[in-house]
């Protein structure tokens, strides 16, 4: 029997809360600072969208980052490459979002 990826699984489980707590805490600092306002300035209303898709995206990509953890953990022994293949593309995807929108 196989060893379970225990690193693995600890280091997809920290990206994918860092991920999240991140994008949550780039949302709560887009809103206080005023980025609400941009939905209601004639002609930049389009700004503000894009905006909040850029931060709610990385948002949703960070919980399947996790959830691409719990897979790597819980996964028989030729699974588990499904899972870290998901950690993986969308852990790049969300920092290339977080970068963009940053």
């Amino acid at each position: 029997m196989a060893e379970k990826p225990t690193a693995a699984f600890v280091l997809s489980l920290i990206g994918g809360l860092i991920i999240v707590i991140g994008s949550l805490l780039s949302a709560i600092v887009f809103f206080l600072i005023g980025g609400g306002f941009l939905f209601v300035i004639p002609g930049v209303e389009w700004l503000g969208a894009l905006m909040l898709i850029l931060i709610v995206l990385p948002i949703i990509f960070g919980i399947i980052v996790l959830v691409g953890a719990m897979w790597i953990n819980t996964a028989e022994r030729g699974k588990v490459r499904n899972g870290s293949l998901i950690v993986l593309i969308f852990s790049i995807i969300s920092l290339i979002f977080l970068a963009v929108g940053s």
